[in-house]
């Protein structure tokens, strides 16, 4: 009998422990996000050390991989964050509320001169206040935009002749394919997707840089790019552009449809505006596409996804004219109030998006940046992040509920005249779905669709 109760209590601390375990792995980022943003709040505290106290218990750790890259745009939380692991005397447990903290910490973060004893002490461990956290305004100008060398821009010459080679046309027929899938379709509204230069050898120079620092330079040209095709086994550099020009032959994410417009007569996702220039450098801000997915449930997928896309394409565009060719990139506004998981189609969907996303725009996100972050877009995100490539993930930002911080964070980023009304803003504009789309190049629905059955890949 004795073993008889020994063995249950066994099983039962091992579904105690696994289920703690599934719980707090599932809701880690919720934990720190609660901890980190309430932190005024001594109730808000007082749970927090609760937590911590907790996980001390706990009798095996857990590897939290997918959370590091989850950044919070707080302000102060740095600190606050700093003096409570200080203020823990026994330093050699590195329990898991720890790890989480120090993982989701803000890049964004600004600190605070203090004159205390505390931060004297700290000096040895912490810069000075000249050289301390990047302002937001500096990791900005260094995320934005890059600087090549002469051998990435050799390299990246060399890439864009195995291209032209590798299709086997004359230069006149290549250059008619590439010149009919310019970014914004063609005509007036476009930009040139693969740039013909008046020298032959500077052919697709732009893009072709912008590929190879997603596959990080590889001096033998063979890449794991793009990942779902060649993750496996490595595929010739060339590939990937040639994969991505076969793609904008098909699916044109340039032209609407009439279901992708009707699909985004609310405006759950447009663009408008840019971000200033930052660091004054005089290069221009990215433009600004804003995705509010709680507005609206999705009734037809495939022309939800395309609304997505219609407005990736005009942000490049917009961009690319305002830098004259420079620079092609584009912040996102996510905002996730009453965002629920069925709204747009399921998990499924979600990461069904995000694979012509990878593979075909590569480099062209500057931040996104998360707003009103719920439970439930917590959730996903977490169920999502093994699933995005790391490049991306460093680029995704949390904002603070709080509405001063969040004030300031949004209106460095994205100019106060650009900040909309629902964010707390000055913007009050709103879309009109019959001016907005009047001048979109347009497709049939059937036309929207046909890629599917000539590339099942994304099906």
């Amino acid at each position: 009998m004795k073993q008889r109760n020994s063995t249950s209590a066994i099983l039962k601390w091992v579904v105690l422990t696994f289920c703690t375990y599934a719980t707090l792995y599932l809701f880690d980022t919720g934990i720190v996000l609660l901890c980190v943003q309430n932190k005024e709040t001594s109730s808000s505290v007082s749970g927090c050390e609760k937590v911590k106290n907790f996980l001390q218990y706990v009798p095996f750790s857990i590897n939290y991989s997918h959370s590091t890259s989850l950044s919070t745009c707080n302000v102060e939380s740095s600190s606050a964050i700093e003096e409570s692991n200080a203020s823990n005397n026994d330093k050699k447990k590195k329990n898991v509320f720890k790890r989480i903290v120090k993982a989701t910490s803000s890049i964004f973060q600004k600190k605070k001169r203090s004159d205390t004893k505390k931060e004297a002490n700290d000096k040895n461990r912490s810069i000075s206040e000249s050289k301390q956290t990047k302002t937001t305004s500096e990791i900005s100008v260094q995320s934005y935009y890059y600087k090549y060398s002469s051998s990435q821009i050799s390299q990246a010459n060399e890439l864009a002749r195995r291209v032209r080679d590798s299709n086997n046309l004359d230069t006149k027929a290549f250059n008619k394919r590439v010149s009919a899938v310019h970014w914004g379709g063609d005509g007036p509204q476009g930009y040139p997707w693969w740039e013909i230069a008046k020298k032959k050898n500077e052919d697709g120079l732009a893009l072709s840089l912008s590929y190879l620092r997603i596959m990080k330079f590889p001096k033998d040209f063979m890449t794991n790019f793009p990942f779902g095709k060649c993750k496996k086994t490595k595929c010739p550099a060339e590939f990937a552009i040639e994969h991505t020009l076969q793609w904008r032959e098909l699916y044109k994410p340039w032209a609407s449809t009439p279901s992708s417009i009707n699909e985004n007569r609310n405006g759950f996702v447009y663009t408008r505006g840019y971000s200033p220039s930052l660091g004054g450098d005089g290069e221009p801000g990215p433009s600004l596409i804003f995705y509010r997915p709680g507005i609206h449930t999705a009734e037809n997928i495939e022309a939800y996804t395309r609304a997505l896309f219609n407005e990736i394409e005009l942000a490049i565009v917009d961009t690319l004219k305002r830098s004259n060719g420079k620079h092609a990139k584009y912040n996102v506004v996510m905002d996730n109030s009453d965002f629920k998981i069925s709204k747009v189609g399921g998990l499924s969907e979600i990461k069904r998006a995000f694979i012509p996303l990878q593979d075909h725009v590569p480099d062209k996100l500057g931040h996104l940046f998360l707003t009103n972050f719920s439970s439930a877009a917590q959730l996903v995100l977490k169920l999502l992040l093994p699933f995005i490539a790391e490049e991306v993930r460093n680029k995704i930002h949390v904002v603070p509920n709080e509405p001063i911080k969040r004030q300031e964070i949004l209106n460095e980023f994205l100019g106060v005249e650009n900040v909309p009304y629902w964010l707390g803003g000055q913007d009050t504009w709103n879309l009109n779905a019959k001016s907005y789309f009047m001048k979109r190049p347009m497709i049939t629905d059937e036309e929207g669709i046909r890629f599917l059955s000539l590339l099942p890949y994304y099906a």
